[in-house]
């Protein structure tokens, strides 16, 4: 399985890193509300949380269509994560998929601790059209930020333009922090794989256009909402979002507007409107 389903979580982090960056102005800047940062700051996490997730779950399901395909003596992969995969055989559907971290926090390759369990129902394999995997959790933790929520992700097979379409939608989440605050967020967004899906094996030059929204309600009761405007262009290799445009609103604040450009090109220029006023920013 190649990297698609990691772009959902990362692709508007950038936007909310960088909204109230400031621009160097012989005029003062429109006043950038601080009482915002708190909604900002938990889409920006629950963003970076379920990208993770998604990265988790792909390489789970990864590893569970080759061990199927090896057709294994075991139905356990030991280790951290475990891997438990049922039905163990090429033909009966659905599958479960539990990808398990254990009861104490059990550090990855990239640094980050996980705990509990990602369980994952499959109704056929990942790029199959028509299959859905639907995600929940149990007791999972991924440093230290305990995750509640149901993930879809549906194959809706190929497109007009011979593109492979995906639904993703995040429902009812609820993320507790290590301070044990809490703060929930939804989300549906549409990928339209354009570029790279028959390089199986090099997932960096997959392109993307995503497109849908986001919502949620911070700590601090604020609710927000992010829409994009125009479909986002996002390279897995490129650390940027190439083009497209997304607008926040935050209840009571002026909209804010940020335009990644018109022609993909993988660079950080950006920019933002916010009150009438428009201002070049560099992605992080």
């Amino acid at each position: 399985m190649k990297k698609h389903i990691l772009i959902s979580g990362l692709l508007l982090t950038a936007a909310f890193a960088i909204i109230w960056v400031s621009c160097k102005k012989e005029e003062p800047d429109p006043p950038a509300p601080t009482a915002t940062t708190t909604a900002i700051g938990e889409n920006a996490i629950a963003e970076v949380v379920f990208a993770d997730v998604f990265k988790q779950v792909g390489q789970g399901s990864k590893d569970a269509e080759s061990e199927v395909a090896k057709k294994s003596n075991s139905d356990v992969q030991t280790g951290c994560p475990s891997l438990l995969i049922t039905p163990f055989d090429t033909g009966s559907w659905p599958k479960t998929i539990v990808i398990d971290f254990g009861t104490t926090n059990c550090v990855g390759t990239d640094g980050a601790s996980r705990r509990g369990k990602i369980n994952c129902s499959l109704t056929h394999w990942y790029r199959m059209p028509g299959s859905v995997l639907t995600i929940t959790f149990q007791d999972y933790y991924v440093n230290e930020y305990k995750v509640e929520a149901t993930k879809t992700v549906t194959n809706n097979g190929l497109n007009a333009d011979s593109n492979y379409v995906f639904t993703l939608n995040v429902q009812n989440a609820l993320i507790t922090t290590p301070l044990n605050k809490q703060f929930t967020w939804n989300s549906t967004r549409t990928h339209e794989w354009i570029e790279g899906e028959p390089t199986v094996l090099n997932p960096y030059d997959d392109v993307y256009l995503v497109t849908g929204s986001a919502n949620g309600v911070s700590s601090a009761n604020e609710n927000y909402t992010i829409t994009i405007t125009e479909a986002l262009n996002v390279l897995v290799g490129c650390r940027w979002v190439r083009a497209g445009k997304l607008k926040i609103n935050i209840e009571s604040l002026s909209e804010i507007g940020v335009d990644y450009g018109d022609t993909p090109a993988c660079d950080a220029s950006a920019t933002v409107t916010y009150m009438g006023a428009t201002y070049p920013i560099t992605q992080p």
